[in-house]
């Protein structure tokens, strides 16, 4: 568990730099940064998006995945919970969304190749390499998150070490499952979640990013399937 505990330490550190810049920073930075941040989130969506093999599946899966999701209500159930959290945290005059931030630093964190294949491979070999990997990456994003939308992004850190602490325990039984060619559509579809996060960050159109969660589940039901 070496990896996801460091993961999960990264998220925190690198937070709580983040708000240290923060409260250095006038509104007008705060907004470029926002900005800058929404569009390097766009471009990593797209990369991630653009290494699909079955672009049928993948449509299917957004498609199918978002009307399961809205059934589910897990947009508005995910923004119950976040105004809970902003109700309680949120300070006066602050203009962040502690659940937007929470929300968002959530689901980047977690739907990566990397979170999932490098909690397997230290699960089954002990190899923390692709986790530790992570982990710089996730440290310098938090610290970006945290500067623009404050100290939700540290919250993340509670379902991102749940997430992949599962996968690191269950990674024998999953191995077989998540085979390199589910877990590149997997990200695909992670990938255009993400490029919605981006979106939403621009304010260009609101989407119901939570809602598309199941559609993350539909390429390992169709890999188990076929």
């Amino acid at each position: 568990m070496n990896g996801v505990i460091t993961n999960g330490l990264s998220i925190i550190i690198g937070t709580a730099l983040g708000l240290l810049l923060r409260k250095q920073l006038k509104t007008e930075i705060k907004n470029l940064m926002m900005s800058a941040l929404a569009f390097c989130v766009i471009i990593i969506g797209i990369k991630d998006a653009f290494d699909m093999n079955n672009p049928i599946l993948i449509l299917i899966s957004v498609i199918a995945g978002g009307a399961i999701g809205h059934m589910m209500g897990i947009e508005k159930r995910l923004n119950g919970f976040a105004g809970i959290i902003e109700a309680k945290y949120s300070k006066e005059g602050d203009t962040s969304s502690v659940g937007q931030g929470f929300i968002m630093s959530t689901i980047i964190f977690c739907v990566g190749a990397m979170s999932i294949m490098g909690s397997i491979k230290a699960g089954i070999s002990g190899d923390h390499s692709l986790l530790y990997v992570k982990t710089m990456l996730d440290g310098v994003s938090s610290m970006i998150f945290a500067s623009t939308m404050g100290f939700g992004v540290g919250l993340s850190v509670v379902p991102v070490v749940i997430y992949q602490g599962l996968i690191y325990i269950f990674a024998s039984y999953l191995q077989p499952i998540m085979t390199p060619e589910i877990v590149t559509e997997l990200s695909a579809v992670g990938g255009i979640i993400v490029m919605m996060i981006g979106f939403n960050i621009l304010e260009l159109k609101k989407m119901p990013i939570a809602d598309f969660l199941p559609a993350i589940v539909i390429p390992v039901i169709y890999g188990l399937i076929f």
